[in-house]
């Protein structure tokens, strides 16, 4: 949604820390999958970007401005809700980046709420659409 506004250098930082956060448990689903290619195709990156596995330490102190750190939080934290199924080690990455962003509590809060309530409006427009 907001992934427009990144540089092109926190766009390639997106993807691997989306990448990480997807196959945090060990599984990748379908729906993240889908949703890490549609990530490419709103940024207007290459569809098939190999991964380059940069160490998240990394990554965190190479993004340094503020609204990047909020999208780049947001997004990843929307993404975890794709599947339903927001567990421990998600929770745990996020966590990390939140810290490595240094983002204020309220705002991790904040987001969470949002995400839920964006999740609550597209359920309902399914059951709009498709009951």
């Amino acid at each position: 949604m907001y992934l427009g506004n990144l540089s092109i250098k926190e766009k390639y930082c997106f993807l691997e820390l989306a990448d990480k956060l997807i196959n945090a448990d060990g599984e990748s689903k379908i729906n993240e999958q889908a949703l890490f290619t549609s990530y490419s195709k709103e940024m207007g990156l290459k569809k098939d970007y190999g991964i380059q596995g940069i160490d998240i330490n990394t990554i965190l102190e190479s993004i340094t401005n503020t609204q990047s750190q909020k999208i780049i939080y947001l997004e990843l934290l929307a993404l975890c809700g794709i599947d339903s199924d927001y567990n421990i080690k998600e929770k745990e990455l996020m966590q990390q980046i939140a810290t490595g962003f240094g983002l204020p509590q309220k705002y991790v809060i904040d987001c969470e709420h949002w995400v839920e309530e964006m999740n609550n409006v597209y359920r309902k427009g399914h059951i709009l659409i498709f009951d």
